[in-house]
């Protein structure tokens, strides 16, 4: 039976399942929920901060794109999870002889890109919830800015995972297009000034 949703399970039961020895849910997974849960936090700052205020309505958009991220970093810790799955399997395929070798390698390479292409998702996702959090800050109320940075320093570690694991799948692959495209893609949206 297919285990349900990583977002959907139990804390309890996502705690048990990463500090196992399963190679899945990982850092990847783990940091898209908390950027999920950081985006919470920060629609709790916005909602308390503009429930009295006669220009709430104005706010809706802002509200439906953070919840828009938030389902998108949910979808992105699935992502991560069966990619990675996907790169160990790759890894497991047998190797004793040349074809056997060529098409492991070539399993790698594909699962190394798609692996690489869910953390830029991820990345990218938590960039756009990031400069939402700084355009709204004016108008968070000094009683609940605290979430407000709590959520903003949970993106910030989104961030971080989603770089060293994007770096990390670059290093083994052995495709030079697809490794500048993803580059390029990793210097744009992991830029340390995106998340300042």
């Amino acid at each position: 039976m297919t285990p349900p949703p990583l977002s959907r399970r139990p804390v309890g039961d996502i705690f048990e399942q990463a500090s196992s020895t399963a190679p899945t849910p990982g850092g990847g997974s783990v940091s898209a929920l908390c950027g999920m849960l950081g985006i919470a936090l920060i629609l709790k700052a916005l909602r308390i901060s503009i429930r009295s205020n006669e220009d709430r309505d104005s706010y809706a958009a802002v509200d439906a794109d953070l919840v828009r991220l938030a389902d998108a970093l949910a979808a992105d810790a699935d992502a991560d999870e069966r990619a990675f799955q996907a790169y160990i399997d790759a890894a497991g395929l047998p190797r004793a002889s040349e074809p056997e070798q060529r098409t492991r390698a070539a399993a790698l390479g594909r699962a190394a890109v798609v692996a690489t292409d869910a953390a830029l998702q991820t990345l990218l996702h938590a960039k756009d919830a990031f400069a939402i959090s700084r355009a709204l800050e004016p108008a968070i109320k000094d009683s609940i800015k605290a979430d407000l940075v709590a959520g903003r320093e949970l993106l910030r570690v989104v961030r971080s995972v989603a770089v060293e694991n994007a770096q990390t799948n670059l290093r083994s692959l052995k495709d030079e297009v697809e490794r500048q495209r993803l580059r390029r893609q990793l210097d744009e949206d992991g830029a340390t000034d995106a998340f300042a």
